[in-house]
């Protein structure tokens, strides 16, 4: 029976031909190729191509946020993104550290938010101090008074309907309250989390501030594209068993050794039609199977459907 070098593989027939294959010693590498970065610790959820569509989406969310801020302060302003990246959730959030920012979540329903916008108290404070048209304030550590708040809660809710107007899936809303020194959100730390850093700097002014869009990776799919049959999960035997079906599928080249001999460039130079060279290998010797130049099998001369062949022994 003849068989095809791709036929069917046992497990470890595939991992003695992996082992065969091996990088050659010696074998050039090209410097020049472009590889992508890939950390196993950092969040992976988007490929390059969504992270893509994703910057352009963080890049509509600056310039909504650039006429929802010289709305509000009646000055013009200028947005731009800092920083547009995925990360988990124990990345962005350390339990042990207190943190006095202010946060607010927004979502379609105030029960069902699914981020949330996050500002330093010196640039909370700054930000209402020029809605109360008295400037920034130079006390950074104080506690936000009632009217703060509420002003904060309206900077929030235009920085929340610039974020709505480049996400067209739904309607969203802040939250009513502000969260300090807790995370109006439970995210656990494997949650995904998608982050926009926003830099706010008045035209007429060299000052400038910082706010966050935090929201779950999951809520942008639309945006970036990502199909839901892709997130559909696997059982390790389900992935073991769609790789292994793939390798068996990978054309390999094998090569038959009938043997090999040595001799000086004279001889080389006077071979003419009809002499013999003779191999270091006797007739009853098996021929070598090579797999990318390593021993793989072994066989003996045979023919078959008119070709040259090599029976496996």
């Amino acid at each position: 029976m003849t068989l095809s070098a791709v036929d069917k593989l046992s497990k470890e027939k595939i991992q003695q031909l992996l082992a065969a294959v091996g990088q050659r010693g010696g074998q050039s590498v090209d410097t020049d190729i472009e590889a992508v970065e890939y950390d196993w610790r950092q969040c992976q959820y988007f490929d390059l191509a969504q992270c893509q569509r994703l910057d352009e989406f963080a890049a509509q969310v600056a310039d909504q946020c650039t006429q929802a801020f010289s709305r509000l302060f009646n000055r013009p302003y200028e947005i731009s993104i800092v920083e547009a990246s995925q990360n988990f959730a124990k990345d962005l959030f350390d339990p042990e550290t207190e943190s006095t920012d202010c946060r607010i979540a927004f979502g379609v329903r105030p029960d069902d938010a699914f981020g949330i916008i996050t500002v330093t108290r010196p640039t909370a404070l700054a930000w209402t101090g020029q809605l109360l048209g008295g400037g920034e304030t130079s006390d950074e550590d104080r506690e936000l008074s009632t009217l703060e708040e509420s002003l904060l809660l309206d900077v929030a809710a235009g920085l929340t309907n610039a974020f709505s107007l480049a996400y067209p899936p739904a309607d969203l809303s802040p939250a009513a309250a502000i969260a300090c020194r807790t995370l109006p959100i439970v995210w656990s730390d494997d949650d995904e989390l998608y982050r926009i850093v926003i830099e706010a700097k008045p035209q007429d002014s060299g000052s400038s501030s910082q706010a966050e869009f935090i929201v779950l990776c999951r809520q942008l799919e639309p945006i970036a594209g990502k199909d839901a049959a892709q997130q559909a999960t696997l059982s390790p035997a389900e992935v073991e068993k769609a790789i292994l079906e793939h390798i068996h599928d990978i054309p390999v080249a094998i090569t038959a050794k009938l043997g090999t001999v040595k001799v000086d460039v004279g001889a080389i130079m006077g071979l003419e039609v009809d002499d013999i060279l003779i191999l270091d290998k006797k007739i009853n010797e098996p021929v070598e199977l090579l797999l990318n130049d390593n021993p793989f099998h072994h066989g003996r001369p045979a023919q078959a459907e008119g070709c040259y062949a090599v029976a496996i022994v």
